[in-house]
């Protein structure tokens, strides 16, 4: 008999899972996002957070929603887990789902470089440049997403609720992708996501494979019966390091009134 797509799929899922938590057959010490201070990083191996700025266009999870509260009764549990040391947690406000990657990194740009940006552009130069043409008012239609599965402890992969909003978000990708100049060929690809941690030390076969087990009962058990879980704009963000996601507009209001407050 062969097997179903939705068997096939879950499968190769599976083995993504446990390359991410392995390393696979790649040797580096640990994963990419994981480095000493000043080697590019996002957090130490220690899980400490480190500098990492940027932008990005995303959707906060709203915190009084059920979707919320079942993120963080997830996000618990792991942080009780056993093998809790192999992992750093986000800050539950922090919880969002990327919509569209801007510019960020260390070096600036590693993800990619906006078309027609001069390559001696500052962060804030580029993101001064992608606000006065992105007006979230633009993206004001609503769209509902659904939790899809908790292959990883580190994100809550996410699927449109309908049709009609799968191809709303990736309209939405794809007039960002115009905005920014940022073509990484990804607009249809891209899976959406809402992580809760990082991996910072690698599992072995055998407790990454518990761990995806655990993780599919955690999914059953907090996520499966949420939803659809609808946003009603797009947010543009900047950011520091991966532990808060600031609205660059609110920014802006809030540094114009501290100049007006002191001119007067």
């Amino acid at each position: 008999m062969k097997p179903s797509d939705q068997e096939t799929r879950y499968e190769l899922r599976k083995a993504n899972a446990l390359i991410k938590l392995t390393g696979g057959t790649q040797h580096a010490l640990h994963p990419k996002a994981i480095t000493e201070p000043g080697m590019g990083g996002k957090f130490t191996p220690e899980g400490q957070v480190l500098p990492f700025p940027g932008n990005t266009f995303l959707c906060h999870i709203d915190q009084k929603s059920e979707f919320f509260s079942a993120l963080c009764a997830v996000q618990d549990e792991l942080r009780s887990h056993p093998l809790s040391g192999h992992f750093t947690f986000l800050p539950k406000p922090s919880f969002h789902m990327t919509i569209f990657c801007g510019v960020s990194g260390a070096p600036l740009g590693s993800d990619g470089w906006p078309k027609d940006m001069p390559l001696d552009a500052s962060l804030n130069q580029i993101t001064d440049a992608f606000d006065e043409k992105f007006d979230d008012r633009t993206f004001q239609n609503s769209f509902g997403v659904l939790p899809d599965n908790l292959f990883l402890p580190t994100s809550v992969s996410m699927r449109a609720a309908t049709d009609e909003d799968e191809i709303m978000l990736r309209k939405i990708r794809a007039e960002l992708e115009e905005i920014t100049g940022l073509y990484r060929g990804d607009v249809d690809s891209y899976e959406f996501h809402v992580s809760m941690a990082y991996v910072v030390k690698w599992l072995n076969e055998k407790t990454a494979t518990e761990m995806v087990e655990e993780c599919n009962s955690l999914f059953d058990q907090h996520l499966a019966h949420c939803g659809p879980i609808h946003f009603d704009r797009v947010e543009f963000c900047s950011f520091d390091n991966m532990h808060q996601f600031g609205s660059v507009k609110q920014k802006y209001f809030r540094s114009h009134e501290r100049f007006c407050n002191v001119v007067e």
